[in-house]
């Protein structure tokens, strides 16, 4: 009879190799990787290269957040498993993280309603930008008579013609749109007052006249008013 001592042997985690994974920006994430330790050792869970936003829980593994508007892009993600006995034997393994780009809306500023009156001259900014950095493009409907924006700046100009006021109050909508895929805009609503304004009649000259004492004049003189009054 004889004694025979066995020295306890650490062994290495084991992960199970998780799906490659394909998101878009944006999105709320929940992975859960799961593994185990054949000595039923403590464990501790790490992950490197992560899409933006995202993290590991160090005592589930639970891969949480909310994925980055800036993160489009393929990300080699890598996770450690590692044991809480020295000196601390880990596993790893990679998967791919592809998260596809989302379009967001742009963002426009409301200018708040408008009061002017016919035969006034507007230069009206109406400001706007897009979160994702696409090209926009502005338009309009509903504009007092005389007006127009810029497709480019979203500047609002023009001089109110003076037939304007009848059909006052205006309902505007402005429109900005992007030129993201898909493409998306964004409307802001507003009204625009036009006031009458009056403008002095006009009389045509009837030229110098010669007429002699006694005699009977009947001379009409021409005039109009331009706003029919």
């Amino acid at each position: 009879v004889f004694p025979w001592t066995v020295a306890d042997t650490n062994r290495a985690p084991l992960i199970d190799p998780p799906l490659d994974q394909t998101d878009a920006e944006g999105d709320v994430v929940a992975v859960a990787l799961s593994g185990s330790d054949p000595d039923g050792d403590g464990l501790t869970w790490t992950a490197s290269s992560l899409p933006p936003g995202l993290t590991i829980a160090g005592a589930t593994g639970v891969i949480s957040g909310t994925i980055t508007y800036d993160a489009a892009g393929l990300y080699t993600v890598t996770v450690r498993l590692t044991d809480d006995r020295l000196p601390g034997l880990f596993d790893e393994t990679t998967f791919t993280w592809d998260v596809a780009d989302t379009n967001r809306p742009p963002l426009v500023t409301d200018p708040g309603d408008q009061s002017d009156a016919e035969g006034d001259a507007i230069v009206l900014a109406v400001t706007g930008s897009d979160p994702d950095g696409d090209g926009l493009t502005w338009s309009a409907t509903g504009l007092p008579d005389g007006l127009s924006i810029d497709p480019a700046t979203g500047e609002i100009t023009g001089t109110i013609k003076f037939d304007a006021s009848p059909g006052s109050p205006y309902a505007v909508t402005v429109r900005l749109t992007d030129d993201g895929t898909p493409s998306l805009f964004t409307e802001v609503a507003f009204t625009w007052t036009v006031a009458d304004t009056n403008r002095a009649p006009l009389v045509a000259s009837p030229g110098d006249r010669a007429s002699g004492e006694s005699d009977v004049i009947l001379l009409e003189i021409p005039a109009t008013d331009p706003d029919g009054d």
